[in-house]
Order: C-alpha cells, then structure tokens, then sequence
C-alpha cells in the first residue's frame, strides 16, 4: 500500500529536521494537503507540524503556490516507483496489473488521492497549478497505455481499442473511487470498481469501435455480465451517455 504519512515528528531527530528543512516542510505538505486541501492548509499549519518557522518556510519558497508545487513534485516522486511497480505486476490474469494498481490504494481511502484532490480544488483557481497536476496525470496515462497494450498483446481486449482512450478510462475508474471512498468509507470502493472496469475491459473483445470509447464501450456495458451488486450502479448506467464527453 502506499503510506502518504511521513516519518513520525518525534522519531525525527532535531539536528535531521534542521539540516533538511526544506524536505521536511515538503513531507508535512503531503500528509496536509491531501487531508485538508490547498485552501484550508494555512503555512501555520505546516510550521507547526515541522516546528520551523516562517522564515525557513519563505527562504525555500516565495509563496504558498510555490511551495504546493514542490509539494506535488514531492508526491510524485514518492509515490511514482510504487505505481510504476503496481502497473508491471504480471500473472496468470491479464488484468493483474489493474488489480495491483487498484489495491495499491487501499490502505486508506478515508482522504483519497492527493493529485486527485488537488485538481478537484485547484484546476479553476491556479492554472500553474492546473498544469503541473495534468501534467502529472499525463505522465500516468501514457504509462497506463503501456499495460493496456499488454492487454491487447494477450488478447484481454479488443485489438482495435483506442490506448490512449481506454488508459484515461482506467485512471478516470480509480479516481473515482477514490472520490467514492472518501463518501462511502464503509464500502470497498476500489475492489468492486476494479472488478467492474476489468469485467468492462474484457467485453470489448470481438467488438470493432467506431472511435474512442464510442460505439465499443456502449455495446462493451451492454453486453458485460455485472455483480448484482454493481447493476444499479450509477456509473454503469450512465456510461454510455458519458462516453461522448470523455
């Protein structure tokens, strides 16, 4: 799973704290911004949990959007080895990296995805924002293309399936359930949208689209055997009207 909470303040020795202020006001910023969000994280918040002050925090940045930026290259770099892990799990099944992927989240949904967030919050108030998270999500999506091109290569899906398209599909699929699982704690949001995205995936074998996520998945959601548990499911049944947006 991936762990979002930095090293515990007071194992950190202070001569450490002080020789690398700047990564410890970065690690501060991982655990608030995606619990609190860009607005309500004030630089007090993270003085106190570092125990520096102001002037640390403005010698390493000019302003708090600069100091969210580093932030998100901090997540980035900290969390890409292991999602880059997750997508090249190999199995006996195709999907394993979907799957792998998918739990790789699970260890706490109760705050979701920090990228996730950030973009939900910040995209129509810091286009510089906005640009560094899409680029972010960018750099996921071409990696996602690599595994749904494995899945061609094995025959999981269609051949003539839209990568791209289909990459932006899974990465959409696991955002929201993370978004679901900061609602629904209680639910295991990321198994059954796993299970659903996969069970979609393979439907498209045999299918020939007429574009990106067009024709393909509409006929995909209408042939696809579903859980009882997912036939309502708001998503499914909205699908084939959102395909056009996507």
């Amino acid at each position: 799973h991936i762990t979002f909470l930095p090293p515990p303040r007071r194992t950190t020795p202070p001569a450490l704290r002080a020789a690398r202020p700047r990564e410890a006001l970065l690690d501060a910023a991982l655990l608030c911004l995606r619990e609190r969000g860009y607005e309500a994280t004030a630089v007090d918040d993270i003085l106190s949990a570092t125990r520096l002050t102001k002037g640390a925090f403005y010698f390493h940045f000019d302003s708090k959007e600069e100091f969210a930026l580093a932030a998100i290259d901090r997540a980035l770099a900290r969390f890409w080895p292991e999602i880059e892990k997750a997508m090249r799990t190999r199995g006996d099944d195709p999907f394993t990296p979907i799957y792998a992927l998918f739990k790789l989240f699970s260890g706490d949904c109760t705050h979701g995805c920090i990228f996730g967030n950030l973009s939900a919050e910040m995209a129509a108030r810091s286009p510089t924002i906005r640009l560094r998270l899409a680029g972010v999500f960018g750099c996921w999506t071409g990696a996602l293309v690599f595994v749904v091109n494995d899945l061609k290569t094995r025959g999981a899906i269609a051949a003539e399936a839209d990568s791209s398209t289909l990459a932006r599909l899974i990465l959409a699929q696991l955002q929201g359930a993370l978004l679901l699982g900061k609602l629904e704690p209680e639910l295991n949001h990321l198994d059954i949208h796993a299970h659903a995205l996969t069970t979609l995936l393979a439907a498209t074998r045999g299918v020939i689209p007429m574009g990106p996520l067009d024709g393909a998945i509409k006929r995909a959601v209408a042939s696809a055997s579903f859980p009882s548990t997912l036939s309502a499911s708001p998503f499914l049944l909205c699908l084939p009207s959102l395909s056009h947006s996507l």
